[in-house]
C-alpha cells in the first residue's frame, strides 16, 4: 500500500526558509511562550465570521465569539489592552452590522473548506497539500469565483504597504490551487480585512486623535477593508513551480534521503528562528536533546549518534 505525504503551505514555505525549521515544526517542536494574544483573538474573531458568511445574524456571531474567547480574555489580556474582550467585541458588532451579508457584492457558496490537492504526483509517495479557506463566493455582478480570507490583525487594514504584501503572498497561490483543484475556476481571492486596534472606550471622555467627544467619533477608528487580490498567471505558475520543489525536498527530509541541514543564513531567517541558539552554538544535538526536549527526529536524521 503506497503512503502518502500531507502537508500545509506554510510547513512548504518552511522547507524554503530551511530543512532544520522545517522538521522541528514537523516534530511539534516550537519556542514555549510568547504573546498569543493576537493568534487565539484571530481564531475567535473567525468564528465569528464565520457565522456572518453564514447568515446567522450579529448577536449570534458576537455570542459564538465570546462563548471562544472571553474565558482567556479575562485571564490573560489586560482591560485596557486591545485585544481585551469588549474592545474586540465593539469592533466586531460594528462591522458586521456596517456589512449587512445581503448588501455584499458577493453571494457565498460555501464556508470554512478543507481541501486536498496534490503537488507531487508520484506513486510511490504522493504530496498532498492541504489548505482551508474562509469561503467560496461568487460575484453578483459578472459571476466570477472567488475565495474569501478573512484577516484580523493590529496594522492598518487599509494602508497600502499592508495591502501590497497580499499580491504575492504563497497562502493566496495555495487558496486558488485548492479550489482550481476541485473544480471551481477562482478568480483570486478576496480579503475581508479587519483592524484590531483600541477604540475610545466608553468611559473615555474626549478623543486624543480629534479632540471631540468620543461618543461622536468612536466608530471613524473602525477599519475594515474588503479588497480582491488577483495575480498574474505568471506568478501562479511561479509558485506552482517553486512549490512543487519544496514539496519534493520535504518529500526526501521525511523519507530520510539525506540529511538535515541547516540553511536560511543568505535569506534572512536564521535572525529571528528559535532554533537559532541550537544552530549558533554548532548544532549541538546532545545538548537539545537533554536540556530542550529535542524531538527524535535529530536522531533520526544524523544529526546527532551516540557513540
Amino acid at each position: 500500500m503506497s503512503q502518502k505525504i500531507k502537508c500545509s503551505n506554510g510547513m512548504l514555505t518552511d522547507v524554503a526558509s530551511c530543512s532544520t525549521l522545517a522538521m522541528s515544526h514537523t516534530a511539534g517542536y516550537t519556542t514555549p511562550g510568547g504573546d498569543d494574544r493576537k493568534m487565539v483573538a484571530g481564531h475567535s474573531a473567525h468564528i465569528a465570521l464565520e457565522h456572518w458568511l453564514q447568515g446567522s445574524d450579529t448577536d449570534a456571531a458576537i455570542s459564538a465569539f465570546l462563548a471562544d474567547y472571553e474565558n482567556y480574555s479575562n485571564q490573560y489580556v489586560e482591560a485596557k489592552n486591545a485585544y481585551h474582550h469588549d474592545n474586540l467585541v465593539r469592533i466586531l458588532d460594528y462591522s458586521l452590522r456596517a456589512h449587512a451579508l445581503d448588501q455584499m457584492p458577493f453571494e457565498v457558496i460555501t464556508t470554512e473548506r478543507e481541501i486536498e490537492a496534490t503537488l507531487v504526483d508520484e506513486p510511490d509517495c504522493p504530496v498532498i497539500l492541504v489548505d482551508r479557506a474562509d469561503g467560496l463566493v461568487c460575484n453578483k455582478e459578472n459571476g466570477s469565483l472567488w475565495a474569501m480570507e478573512h484577516k484580523t490583525t493590529g496594522a492598518a487594514v487599509t494602508d497600502h504597504t499592508w495591502v501590497m504584501q497580499w499580491r504575492m503572498h504563497p497562502q493566496i497561490m495555495a487558496h486558488i490551487y485548492c479550489w482550481r483543484a476541485e473544480g471551481y475556476d477562482v478568480k483570486g481571492v478576496l480579503m475581508n480585512a479587519i483592524q484590531f486596534n483600541r477604540i475610545p472606550a466608553p468611559t473615555d471622555t474626549k478623543c486624543r486623535t480629534h479632540k471631540i467627544e468620543t461618543r461622536l467619533c468612536w466608530a471613524s477608528h473602525i477599519h475594515q477593508n474588503l479588497f480582491e487580490v488577483q495575480p498574474s498567471e505568471d506568478a501562479y505558475q511561479a509558485w506552482i513551480l517553486e512549490q512543487t520543489a519544496n514539496a519534493k525536498k520535504y518529500k526526501r527530509l521525511l523519507l530520510g534521503r539525506g540529511s538535515v541541514p541547516q540553511e536560511g543564513l543568505t535569506n534572512g531567517h536564521c535572525g529571528h528562528c528559535h532554533l537559532q541558539e541550537f544552530c549558533y552554538k554548532g548544532r549541538n544535538a546532545y545538548e537539545l536533546l537533554v536540556t530542550r526536549d529535542a524531538p527524535s527526529w535529530i536522531t533520526r536524521s544524523g544529526l546527532y549518534k551516540e557513540d
